[in-house]
C-alpha cells in the first residue's frame, strides 16, 4: 500500500502511533518514580500490610494510596492503574525495589560532578563477622562496586574497636597494606587531660566539643580555636615536665620507702642471672635508671614512633601552608617543609623535592604581601583550598585539598545511624539491604534534586519493558 503524500502512508501513522504510545508510558513511570521519590525522602513506608493487586485490604501502603489520589486529577494515570493488565502496573514491590535501587545509583554517581569537599553517606553493608579482614574485604568491595579506586585514598577514620583501628589485623591496617597514603588518625586526650585539670580556664569551656557528631561544626571550631589558644603554652610545658619527672620519680620512691622503713638496694648479682637484670654496679640510682628509666624511655620513644611515623608527618604539615604560618617559618624549615610533604610526589605534578620546594618559596613570598585582611580570612585548609589558584599554585593546591578531605578524628556516622533508625524501625525490620540503602540515601540527600526522566530511561534501558511492547494490533 502506498500513498504519494508520505504523512498519509499506513507506515508513517503506525509509527506517529508508537511514538504518542511511548510518551504517554514514560509519563505515567514518571509519576510512579516521583511517588517513590517522595516516600523515600520523605521517609514513608510504601508497602502496607499487603499491597499486592489481588489483595482486599482497604490499606495497602502509602506508594498505592499517593498514586490512587494523584490518579482522582489524573485521567491517563487513573486509566493505567484501572484498565492496564495486572503484569504491566508497574506498581509491585519488584518494580519498586529497581527503581530504589536505579536511584541510589544515581545518587552515589553525582560525585562525577565537579569535586565538593562534603562528607556523604554511600551504603548500608550486612557482613556476617566483625573482624577486621571481613570488614576490609567487604569496604573494597563496595567501593569497586561504587567505582572508587581505593588508589586515590587518602584518609580513612574509624572506631577505636581493634576490628577497625589495629595497625595489624584491623581494617585500617589492611587498607593501609594496599594503598600507603591512606592514613589513619592517630587519637589522644592530653589536651582534654590538661583542660579538666586546669582551674584558670572557664567550665563552660573546659572540654573540647566533638566534631559534629551530627551538626553544628562552627561550635566544635570556635571551642577548639580558643582552647588551643589558651593552652599552647602549657602543651610546651609537657617537654620540661618530662625531663624533671623521672628524676623526681626516685626521690620520691626513697622518700617512701624511708617512711616504710625499706632499704633501697640492688638486687643480687648471680652468676647465671634468668630473672633480672646483671648490673655491674652496686649503686641502687644507677641500677635502676639502666634497669627500669632507660628500658621505659625506649619504650616510650618506640610507642611515639609508632604513633606519629614518618609518612604521617606530611598530614600534620600541610598546615603550615597556611598564611599565618608559612610567613613565620624560615628558609632552612621551608626545605624541610617540602621533604615531608613530598610523601604526596605521586599526587603532585612535581619531579624532585627542590621542584615542590621552589613553589612553596612563591607561595611563601606571596603570602608575605598578602593583606591582613585577606590572611584572616585565610584561618582554615578549606578556605584556603577555594582561594588558592590551581593554575599559579598547582602543587598547593593539591596538597590542600589532601589536607581537607584527610580524616582528624575518629569516624563518627551518627547521622547515617539516626537515618537507618528511622528507616528500619521495627515495623519494617523485614526489608532487606539492597532496598533499605537506596531509600537511605533518599532520605538522608534529601535536598539532592533527583531527575525522575533519567531514572525512567535507566530503568527502561535496563531489560525490556512490557509496558513498551504492546502492539497495535494486539
Amino acid at each position: 500500500m502506498t500513498s504519494e503524500v508520505p504523512s498519509s502512508s499506513l507506515p508513517y501513522k503506525l509509527n506517529q502511533q508508537n511514538q504518542a504510545q511511548y510518551q504517554h508510558n514514560i509519563k505515567l513511570l514518571e509519576k510512579i518514580v516521583d511517588a517513590i521519590i517522595l516516600c523515600g525522602k520523605q521517609n514513608i513506608p510504601l508497602r502496607g500490610h499487603k499491597d499486592d493487586t489481588t489483595s482486599d485490604s482497604s490499606n495497602k501502603g502509602y506508594f498505592l494510596a499517593i498514586l490512587q489520589l494523584l490518579a482522582k486529577h489524573d485521567e491517563q494515570l487513573w486509566s493505567h492503574l484501572q484498565k492496564a493488565k495486572k503484569n504491566a502496573l508497574y506498581t509491585s514491590k519488584t518494580i519498586q525495589n529497581e527503581v530504589i535501587q536505579l536511584i541510589g545509583n544515581y545518587i552515589t554517581d553525582t560525585r562525577e560532578h565537579p569535586a565538593i569537599i562534603k562528607e556523604e553517606f554511600l551504603d548500608f553493608a550486612n557482613i556476617g563477622r566483625t573482624s577486621g579482614e571481613t570488614i576490609a574485604d567487604k569496604l573494597i568491595e563496595i567501593l569497586r562496586l561504587l567505582a572508587i579506586p581505593i588508589e586515590n585514598m587518602r584518609g580513612q577514620a574509624y572506631d577505636g574497636a581493634a576490628a577497625m583501628a589495629s595497625e595489624k589485623r584491623g581494617c585500617q591496617g589492611r587498607i593501609k597494606s594496599l594503598n600507603q597514603l591512606a592514613f589513619s588518625p592517630k587519637r589522644q586526650g592530653f589536651l582534654e587531660t590538661i583542660i579538666e585539670n586546669d582551674g584558670s580556664v572557664d567550665f563552660s569551656r573546659k572540654k573540647l566539643v566533638g566534631l559534629c557528631k551530627t551538626r553544628k561544626r562552627d561550635i566544635a571550631i570556635f571551642t577548639a580555636s580558643k582552647l588551643i589558644e589558651e593552652h599552647v603554652d602549657r602543651i610546651k610545658e609537657i617537654r620540661r615536665a618530662v625531663d624533671t619527672e623521672l628524676e623526681s620519680c626516685f626521690e620520691d620512691a626513697k622518700q617512701i620507702a624511708g617512711d616504710l622503713d625499706i632499704v633501697i638496694k640492688t638486687p643480687r648479682v648471680c652468676s647465671k642471672q634468668q630473672h633480672g637484670e646483671n648490673v655491674s654496679t652496686s649503686n641502687p640510682r644507677d641500677y635502676y635508671r639502666s634497669v627500669v628509666a632507660i628500658p621505659f624511655l625506649d619504650f616510650f620513644l618506640s610507642e611515639l614512633n609508632t604513633r606519629f611515623q614518618k609518612e604521617d608527618l606530611g598530614a600534620y604539615s600541610i598546615c603550615s601552608l597556611l598564611p599565618a604560618n608559612v610567613t613565620t617559618i624560615s628558609h632552612e624549615e621551608l626545605s624541610k617543609l617540602a621533604s615531608e610533604l613530598i610523601c604526596w610526589g605521586s599526587d603532585l605534578p612535581c619531579l624532585s623535592v627542590k621542584d615542590l620546594e621552589k613553589e612553596l618559596r612563591d607561595w611563601r613570598r606571596y603570602c608575605v604581601n598578602m593583606s591582613k585582611e585577606t590572611s584572616d580570612k585565610l584561618y582554615n585548609l578549606l578556605n584556603l583550598f577555594n582561594f588558592v589558584d590551581g593554575d599559579v599554585f598547582p602543587k598547593v593546591k593539591i596538597i590542600l585539598h589532601i589536607g581537607c578531605v584527610l580524616p582528624i578524628t575518629t569516624c563518627e556516622a551518627e547521622r547515617s545511624f539516626s537515618g537507618l533508625r528511622r528507616i528500619k524501625s521495627y515495623m519494617r525490620s523485614t526489608m532487606q539491604e539492597d532496598r533499605l540503602t537506596g531509600l537511605a540515601l533518599m532520605h538522608l540527600h534529601h535536598s539532592l534534586e533527583i531527575d525522575q526522566k533519567e531514572i525512567v530511561q535507566s530503568f527502561f534501558r535496563q531489560g525490556k519493558r512490557r509496558l513498551f511492547q504492546s502492539s497495535l494490533f494486539s
